[in-house]
């Protein structure tokens, strides 16, 4: 996925400010393109709004999806260009 189409790696929903990853909105964005179903909603809870954030101490720490988003984009493209 193109990185202009959200240009930071996390977000907080306004309705629950739940954080959310880059990779969970493609997630979203793929499922509702793929299946033709228009759905707004971003969030688990429904809520279509999202602004950037940042992820507190305890979720670096404790949420994989956090990992896993550190592991895809920062990681691995760090490890590509020191190669």
């Amino acid at each position: 996925m193109s990185e202009e189409r959200l240009p930071y790696l996390v977000w907080r929903c306004y309705g629950c400010g739940r954080l959310i990853t880059r990779l969970e909105i493609y997630a979203r964005w793929k499922k509702s393109e793929a299946s033709n179903y228009s759905d707004n909603s971003t969030c688990p809870c429904g809520s279509g709004k999202v602004a950037p954030g940042n992820p507190k101490l305890w979720e670096e720490i404790l949420l994989p999806r956090v990992w896993k988003l550190w592991w895809v984009d920062v990681f691995l493209p760090w490890l590509r260009s020191k190669r």
